[in-house]
């Protein structure tokens, strides 16, 4: 009997450990150890006048290993700061990821995926019935990140303003 639990605890032991290893990777992977961006391409139906319109957006994720996730809205020519921050805003937002296992993340406290990783430089994302709902790519230093707006977005958050509920870009 004792050797049964022995052997329990060790097989116990080294699936927790698996895990454990297993969401490491994944941590590292989307943060490329301390830092990296994924654009994660949006189609949007836009109904004018009877007609339909799909059109395409970029939003940019910036994954830290401390969990924190900046996101940025892709222009022409740089990439804009969203502004949310550590609590969840009048949309449902904040500037934090987490992972809740080896390979789902819940990203902004407000979307739960499931992560499957392509390649180095992609990854899908699934909704928690399997439902393949955003392709990500890994971007490439220069990120060109407007200063100004990374400015304005970290005044709002020390002021505690990005939380207003008529502020929601």
């Amino acid at each position: 009997m004792k050797s049964y639990l022995l052997f329990l605890g060790f097989v116990f032991s080294i699936l927790v450990f698996s895990s454990c290893a297993k969401k490491n990777v994944l941590r590292e992977y989307l943060t490329n150890d301390s830092i990296s961006m994924w654009d994660m391409p949006i189609m949007e139906l836009q109904i004018i006048d009877n007609d339909s319109l799909y059109f395409e957006r970029t939003i940019s994720f910036m994954f830290h290993k401390d969990l924190t996730c900046e996101v940025f809205n892709l222009g022409m020519k740089d990439r804009h700061a969203r502004r949310i921050g550590p609590k969840v805003n009048v949309t449902g937002k904040c500037n934090r990821w987490e992972m809740l296992n080896d390979s789902v993340i819940k990203m902004n406290c407000d979307e739960t995926f499931v992560v499957k990783i392509i390649n180095r430089d992609t990854v899908y994302l699934f909704d928690t019935l399997g439902v393949k709902k955003h392709e990500m790519y890994r971007v490439f230093k220069p990120w060109e990140i407007n200063q100004e707006s990374v400015e304005i977005r970290d005044k709002l958050i020390e002021s505690g303003e990005y939380l207003s509920p008529y502020l929601y870009y």
